[in-house]
């Protein structure tokens, strides 16, 4: 499955919202067996963990996805918030209905915490990226601390290396809501299955009975009988996934007693003589009809984390509503692509050193005065040119399942060309002046990257720095030259 595969497939956002998940983590295997509860609590962990670090690290939407590093996660903010009624719905429970308090939530998180992942133990991975080293182990999360209507949960930085830069031959859409899968065997064929499925395949690869077991930690002896496997774990499964309205397709169990390579051919010497039995096992995808959507989960859950992310940037919970009235548009909805811009600009400049000297509420103050407000009439013009570029050039819409990833794409093509024309339209003087004045700056603000950013600086052009010193330079000209105004992207937007 090419990265075109990837983003051009609607399959996987028709019935329900979804979010990229890594191959690795899907087939990850735990030293325990999870249950259901610990499953969702991952689920919810891991999806919020995605969007929340780039939104606190948005330097590395400007990185391909290749160039980022261990070492460069490593440096970053691990540390997400989730509000704690996301983290109580993904887990199944309901406030205030009497059936959990937050001493079990967080036995549950620290149960988990406390357990040990192997990487690929499907092999999947490892197959698709031959470059990577899967073997080995992490935990699922570093710390948790529950504080004023929020879980903080600090990453381990190589569940978030694979998290926000997944292989595109080795990921795929997973369903945002685990809310009606009941069966603790369901989240791993759902996710098998999901893969082939995003594929437009009608089956599944094959699969050993031997890797079966592994994936779906069946390793007992009672289960070394199939008839076992079949009615414990793969009947109530295929059952769960089949009933479920939230998702877009049917399986259906197919066995087989030849063994079968990676291309599905027959291995010669595996059949039996006698009665035979079976060696491999795969899966039959079909499409349903007449799903219907859940309406609005995507967004809820996606707003729940930008306000987290408005609380850590230094708004008060009492002013978080109001904050989200100024971000509202002329009918009244909530732009959310406006908070998370806002807040990923917010962060941008927290982490520059004149203003990580302010305290927290103090910033906060200025991060709604200059950013939140300053900006909003001119992000909306440059948004509505983004869009109309994307609808009269593509034909794609905001209903389209790759418009986000198409519009970020764009959208950073047409700050270089806007960065490209006002270098190019300068003096040599002017242009040696702008050097100089972004290496005094990066001096300021960004000390830790002042070797780097030196070297980069003498021995290329502005326009070829790296992915990490490129997006630096992009705020400095943003912040010290307001050089990407409504004016200079419908400039560059013709050529973009």
């Amino acid at each position: 499955m090419t990265a075109k595969n990837l983003t051009e497939n609607t399959n996987a956002d028709s019935h329900i919202k979804s979010y990229t998940k890594p191959i690795a983590i899907s087939t990850a295997r735990s030293d325990i067996d999870l249950s259901v509860r610990k499953l969702k609590a991952l689920g919810a962990i891991h999806w919020a963990t995605r969007n929340a670090f780039l939104t606190r690290n948005p330097q590395f939407l400007n990185i391909k996805k290749e160039d980022i590093s261990l070492e460069m996660i490593n440096k970053s903010d691990k540390t997400i918030a989730i509000e704690e009624n996301l983290l109580l719905q993904a887990m199944g429970y309901s406030k205030g209905d009497g059936f959990y308090s937050f001493t079990q939530v967080l036995k549950v998180i620290e149960e988990i915490s406390d357990q040990k992942i192997y990487f690929d133990s499907f092999g999947i991975a490892e197959r698709l990226e031959e470059t990577d080293d899967w073997n080995g182990f992490t935990r699922f999360i570093s710390s948790v601390n529950r504080e004023d209507g929020f879980f903080f949960i600090e990453m381990p930085a190589y569940i978030i290396y694979r998290l926000i830069s997944p292989h595109p031959d080795a990921s795929f859409e997973a369903p945002l809501s685990l809310s009606s899968l009941t069966s603790k065997y369901s989240f791993r064929l759902l996710d098998f299955c999901s893969f082939h499925y995003q594929k437009s395949d009608k089956v599944t690869n094959w699969i050993s009975l031997d890797m079966f077991r592994e994936l779906f930690n069946l390793q007992t002896d009672y289960y070394s009988q199939f008839s076992r496997i079949r009615e414990k774990c793969i009947y109530p499964a295929i059952k769960n996934i089949n009933e479920s309205s939230q998702i877009g397709f049917s399986v259906e169990l197919e066995t087989s007693p030849d063994s079968h390579d990676l291309d599905g051919n027959i291995i010669k010497g595996t059949q039996k003589t006698g009665r035979k039995k079976i060696q491999d096992i795969r899966f039959i995808i079909r499409e349903k009809t007449g799903i219907s959507p859940i309406p609005n989960l995507q967004f809820e859950n996606e707003l729940s984390i930008q306000k987290s992310e408005l609380r850590a940037l230094g708004i008060a919970s009492n002013q978080i509503d109001s904050v989200l009235d100024e971000c509202r548009d002329n009918d009244n909805n909530i732009m959310l692509e406006y908070i998370v811009w806002c807040n990923r600009r917010g962060n941008d400049l927290r982490n520059l050193t004149s203003y990580l000297k302010s305290p927290l509420n103090e910033f906060g103050g200025i991060y709604r005065k200059q950013v939140i407000r300053g900006n909003r009439e001119n992000w909306i013009q440059t948004n509505n040119m983004l869009n109309e570029h994307l609808e009269n050039n593509y034909r794609l819409t905001p209903d389209d399942s790759n418009f986000k990833t198409e519009k970020m794409l764009l959208n950073e093509r047409v700050k270089k060309v806007i960065i490209e024309n006002h270098l190019r339209g300068i003096s040599e003087f002017a242009l040696k002046s702008i050097k100089d004045s972004f290496l005094e700056w990066i001096k300021i603000e960004k000390p830790s990257y002042v070797e780097q950013c030196l070297n980069e600086c003498e021995e290329q052009s502005l326009l070829d720095l790296s992915g990490e010193v490129f997006y630096m330079f992009t705020v400095f000209l943003r912040e010290e030259y307001n050089l990407f105004t409504p004016a200079a992207y419908s400039s560059a937007l013709a050529t973009a």
